[in-house]
Order: C-alpha cells, then sequence, then structure tokens
C-alpha cells in the first residue's frame, strides 16, 4: 500500500482528499474519497468501512492501467449494492473508474 496522499480543491468550498493503493485488499476509510490503485503488481480489493455514513462517497480509478487483467472489486462489507446482497463492484477495464454512494442504507452506483 502506498501513503502518498493528495488534497485536491474543487474551488466550491468541497475538498477532495485522495489516496494512493496498490495490489491486494485495501480499507475504504474517511476522509478519502478519490481512490486511484495501481493495478500493475496484481488486482485489488476495495473494502468499505463497515460503518458508513450517509452521503459517504467513493470514487475508484484504475491509475495502472491494467484493471482490465488485474480487476478492482469494491466489497460492500455486509451492506447491499443497488438492493442486492452478496454483490460487489468490478471494474475490469484499463483506465476504468467507478463512483458509488452511500444513501443511509445501501451503497449505490452513481
Amino acid at each position: 500500500m502506498s501513503l502518498a496522499r493528495t488534497v485536491q480543491s474543487t474551488g466550491r468550498g468541497i475538498v477532495n482528499l485522495s489516496r494512493n493503493f496498490g495490489a491486494g485488499s485495501n480499507n475504504v476509510t474517511r476522509p478519502y474519497n478519490t481512490y486511484y490503485i495501481d493495478t500493475t503488481a496484481g488486482a485489488s480489493t476495495m473494502i468499505a468501512d463497515p460503518a458508513p455514513i450517509p452521503n459517504d462517497e467513493y470514487l475508484f480509478k484504475d491509475k495502472g492501467g491494467s484493471a482490465g487483467t488485474n480487476n478492482i472489486s469494491f466489497d460492500p462489507n455486509g451492506k447491499t449494492l443497488d438492493g442486492v446482497s452478496g454483490v460487489s463492484v468490478l471494474i475490469a477495464v484499463n483506465r476504468g473508474w467507478a463512483r458509488i454512494k452511500y444513501n443511509g442504507s445501501e451503497w449505490s452506483l452513481v
């Protein structure tokens, strides 16, 4: 796991915090909301915070350009995803990305 962090202002009073990750299982935690995953070394699983709060929103991006081979998955950690339990988001396209948001009861693709 890389410890590189980036702070970016959107210019609207909102600050986006980003973090870089490598292969393996990685925990998704606040205050970060943008995750750049280096897929050159292998597949990655991003595991949701077990106690998300309403409006938690995350962007996952294939930084390494190899998600077609080394997939990125998002594990909702026991929560439903768009009304379905036991599923995860899978990024399987090079340079692909996914944005998810917690509405207070489940995760949704946005």
